[in-house]
């Protein structure tokens, strides 16, 4: 389903548990912490420039995301760079975003939420 959200809410969306997923985030799976750590020049070959072109959101296609019946946790499945570009540049997030999200019950037994 399509989901309206407040995009600053929408970077607590956690990234998926996943070995392909570079986890900048220092373990907390959160595009803030990894936006704090990029800034800081913690990750080395990771910059802010390079995430950019991601951060304008009118421009870039939905977020896709899952979550319980109780809309929380709420899980990134796609789009890990473009939430990680939002947390580096919030200033250029509409006030809502739309993502596509996918709600079940039996989400906490999926590997990577």
């Amino acid at each position: 389903m399509k989901f309206l959200w407040a995009s600053q809410p929408s970077l607590c969306a956690a990234y998926a548990r996943h070995p392909s997923i570079p986890h900048a985030s220092d373990g907390t799976r959160r595009a803030p912490e990894a936006a704090r750590r990029i800034r800081a020049g913690e990750i080395e070959g990771v910059t802010v420039e390079e995430h950019e072109p991601f951060a304008d959101a009118a421009v870039q296609p939905e977020l896709i995301a899952a979550t319980t019946d109780a809309l929380h946790p709420l899980v990134l499945v796609e789009g890990h760079a473009r939430l990680t570009a939002y947390a580096l540049f919030p200033e250029r997030l509409p006030a809502q975003l739309e993502i596509l999200l996918g709600i079940s019950p039996e989400m906490p037994g999926w590997c990577q939420f």
